[in-house]
């Protein structure tokens, strides 16, 4: 979790920002559009920081990569690369012409 003064001074930084370089930007070029979206119509940010997601804990929320199996434990290497061709060319037959 992010400290609630840090998330202040984030806040205060970012207002600081959009009137100084943001605003002249702006005044130089205005934005192509004044609605950024996804396919989903969610609107976009110009910009993301920790204040956009005050109970965001990464060790919470991320962890840390799981374990992975050991690539000694396929048979051999050769049959593992067979497998990925075959799942290739199984994909690659459902996206063909």
């Amino acid at each position: 979790m992010v400290d609630p003064q840090k998330i202040e001074e984030l806040r205060q930084a970012r207002r600081q920002w959009e009137a100084t370089t943001l605003g002249e930007s702006l005044e130089q070029q205005p934005e192509r559009t004044p609605r950024f979206s996804t396919l989903s119509d969610l609107e976009i940010s110009r910009v993301y920081a920790p204040d956009d997601l005050p109970a965001f804990d990464p060790a919470r929320d991320l962890g840390l990569p799981e374990k992975r199996m050991p690539l000694a434990a396929h048979r051999d290497l050769e049959s593992l690369a067979v497998c990925e061709l075959h799942e290739l060319r199984d994909v690659l037959r459902i996206a063909g012409p």
